[in-house]
């Protein structure tokens, strides 16, 4: 994916190009040979078609001056030094935010120690004030340079500790080995690198979410990270409630960092751009469901929009996704980073996980593998003894219909179905029929396979018939009776499925159905007469309408 030029530079360096071939140090530049020499020496190659495919390349930086204002004052700190008489010199890159002179700026990692700005230079040139972006260099009074070689400044109280996070991540795809949860990654946050539990999930609803036009997206929407991380260090606050689980109020941040540290598009974060490495700024919700998975998944099933199972998520991510090793054939993921060490993180700060324990030292081809991972962007903080994602299984249980009810015929449609159906296989015969009284279950013939009244079958309907639920036991031998309010078209021996969920933080570990939504609208039908050979011996059936709302009880 990296464009190669073939290019020769001047020979004998930039000196003997300025001179135009004439090198002063040469004795014998008089010399016509040796200036003919020289001559073919300084010519260069290709030097344009350089520069042509680098301003191609190149993305100018989104920079919103205007939203900087309103930004927390990030700095990277890749250098201090001492001066005699004026004080110690931070110097390093603006990452988002703007700074003033007299101003005050935070170390996080010293404790929250502050200082007075006194004085800054751009390029040897004193300035009032930097913004995002600037290189420059910062000089404070009273402030020991060998307490910090590398580091972050920032405005008080915008960076905080965090002893976890949740990410988005991307595998990054030259790591040839897999990604399973629960491993023990090494975190680079910046300039820290930690120890941490990694657990991946949400590859399918990040992708469901970006399908159906969800938030997201490089430089997108805003995300909730700062928030929560000032509520979290400060102790005021938790995460949203959980569903079946208790702790949790709610946040109360400082309402004075709020505004200051709400992120806006455009604001480069510590570690690198996380919209130029395809990682766009999704909202996390504790409360929200996720599919359990056992690691990372690189190829996820097809949609009915897509061909496979990873190009909606790759292609609407924004940004470009081939940086990092990121790739347009892996999908995104949430995960949850668990630090073995505290960290000070700024908010939306970008992410790179390794195995640099790797052991490299009995093959070649180990000892160049790649050891890069993948790449991250935090999104939300996490507390690994608080917070817990909900994460479910999903089951499913399979009996068979062994008695059909009465036939009606519906009004609307003209179909035959049965409003009772019973069941038998699903479950044992010691089994409490009372704890399963007014769960759901279904059959395969979701509106498709209607019975005409002959025994025959038509395979168009637009309707799903095919949701019932338990009404009571059947007998003594662990049968069923269930109640299907719009009628189903169900036969003798075909399977009745009991699907639910099982979440892993459920102390009860209940078989849960909420998430399925409402039961079909009940639809009326007629009760069919009795088969013509009855009625030649019984002197002919009845016939009348159904009751109970428009559907047999």
């Amino acid at each position: 994916d990296v464009p190669m030029v073939g290019v020769s530079a001047c020979v004998g360096g930039e000196k003997v190009a300025a001179e135009g071939g004439r090198d002063p140090s040469n004795s014998n530049n008089n010399n016509n040979n040796n200036q003919e020499q020289q001559q073919q020496q300084i010519q260069t190659s290709n030097i344009g078609g350089l520069l042509e495919i680098l301003q191609s390349k190149l993305r100018p930086p989104d920079r919103s001056h205007s939203a900087a204002e309103e930004n927390a004052f990030h700095f990277a700190v890749d250098h201090c030094f001492p001066i005699r008489g004026q004080g110690t010199v931070l110097t390093g890159t603006c990452l988002s935010g703007t700074l003033k002179l007299n101003e005050s700026v935070e170390f996080p990692t010293l404790g929250k120690m502050t200082r007075k700005v006194k004085s800054m230079q751009m390029f040897r040139r004193k300035v009032a004030g930097i913004r995002q972006g600037d290189r420059a260099g910062i000089c404070v009074s009273n402030f020991d340079p060998k307490l910090m070689e590398r580091g972050v400044a920032s405005s008080p109280g915008s960076v905080r500790l965090i002893h976890g996070a949740v990410a988005v991540v991307r595998k990054v795809r030259y790591y040839r080995g897999e990604l399973r949860s629960g491993g023990k990654f090494h975190v680079s946050v910046g300039h820290t690198t930690v120890m941490a539990t990694v657990n991946f999930f949400g590859a399918r609803e990040i992708r469901d979410r970006m399908k159906n036009g969800g938030e997201g997206g490089g430089g997108g929407g805003a995300s909730t990270l700062e928030p929560e991380l000032t509520s979290e260090a400060t102790g005021k606050g938790a995460s949203p409630k959980k569903k079946g689980k208790g702790g949790g109020g709610g946040d109360k941040s400082n309402g004075s960092n709020s505004k200051q540290t709400e992120p806006r598009s455009g604001a480069t974060m510590l570690g690198g751009d996380a919209d130029l490495a395809g990682l766009p700024r999704l909202k996390f919700d504790f409360s929200d469901d996720f599919l359990h998975q056992d690691g990372y998944i690189e190829s996820l099933p097809p949609t009915d929009d897509s061909e496979d199972g990873h190009d909606v998520s790759t292609k609407k991510s924004g940004g470009n996704n081939n940086n990092n090793g990121g790739g347009d054939d892996l999908p995104l993921h949430f995960a949850t980073l668990s630090f073995q060490t505290p960290v000070y993180c700024p908010q939306n700060s970008l992410v790179i996980g390794s195995r640099l324990d790797a052991d490299v030292a009995h093959s070649a081809a180990a000892a160049s593998a790649c050891r890069l991972a993948f790449s991250g962007r935090l999104v939300h903080p996490f507390v690994p003894e608080r917070d817990a994602v909900r994460t479910y299984a999903e089951k499913e249980r399979t009996g068979t219909v062994c008695r059909l009810g009465d036939p009606y015929r519906r009004d609307d449609d003209g179909r035959v179905v049965r409003y009772e159906v019973y069941g038998t296989d699903l479950f044992k015969r010691e089994t409490n029929m009372s704890a399963f009284v007014g769960m759901r279950v279904s059959t395969d013939r979701d509106g498709g396979g209607a019975d005409d009244g002959g025994g025959k079958s038509s395979s168009s309907s637009s309707t799903k018939d095919g949701t019932g639920i338990i009404q009571s036991g059947f007998g003594t031998s662990g049968k069923f009776r269930c109640h299907f309010p719009a009628g189903t078209e169900v036969r003798e021996g075909e399977p009745l499925r009991l699907k639910f969920r099982r979440y892993a933080d459920d102390a009860e570990k209940a078989m849960r159905q909420d998430y399925m939504g409402d039961m079909p609208e009940g639809r009326v039908g007629t009760r069919l007469a009795e088969k013509e050979k009855k009625k030649k011996k019984k002197g002919g059936g009845g016939k009348g309408k159904s009751g109970g709302g428009g559907a047999p009880p």
